[in-house]
Formats: C-alpha cells, structure tokens, sequence
C-alpha cells in the first residue's frame, strides 16, 4: 500500500492524528479516532509497515498484560492543538549536497 492510497482514508487520517504528541495504546487511538477497535489495529499494522507509525514502549495494565503503545511518526510533518483548532506545518527536508 502506498501513501496517498492509505492517506487519503479519512479513518487514517484521524487515526494518525490521534497518535500525535503522546504515545498511547490501540484502544485509547480507536476511540479517540472513532474506529473500531480491529480496524484500528489493521490500520496501525499497515502504518507500523510504512514507518508512519512507531512502537514507542509497553504498557502493564492492572492485570499484567503487556499493551503496546503507538506514536505517530511523519517526517517533517509538525501537528498542534491551538485552542479548539488542530494544526499542522509541513517542512520540506533539507538535502545536504555532497562535499
């Protein structure tokens, strides 16, 4: 899968959005994203495989499981909340020429 085809999902999008600034598990992204939980985990599979999305730890629940926690990597892409308003910046890489 590419990425314009998965970015173009609106499920994505949300979803991407939500992993952004805090790590946090696939249940805590799907109901933030507003998806249901077995897409949500397809969706961070195909995202983890394109590098758009990370493993950043492990969270122990009450019981002892194990809860991996997601974060949202998108190179040169800056998302912020200003006020009720989320906002974004896209940098372009700089590309160094060779010495």
């Amino acid at each position: 899968m590419k990425y314009p085809r998965i970015l173009a999902q609106h499920e994505t999008r949300r979803l991407l959005l939500a992993s952004f600034g805090q790590a946090r598990t696939g249940r805590q992204l799907s109901e933030l994203a507003g998806i249901p939980i077995a897409r949500c985990y397809r969706l961070l599979c195909k995202l983890h495989l394109l590098g758009l999305v990370e493993v950043e730890g492990v969270y122990l629940s009450a019981n002892g499981k194990g809860k991996l926690l997601f974060g949202g990597r998108l190179p040169g892409v800056e998302i912020f909340v200003d006020g009720s308003r989320v906002r974004g910046r896209i940098r372009r890489p700089s590309i160094s020429e060779p010495s």
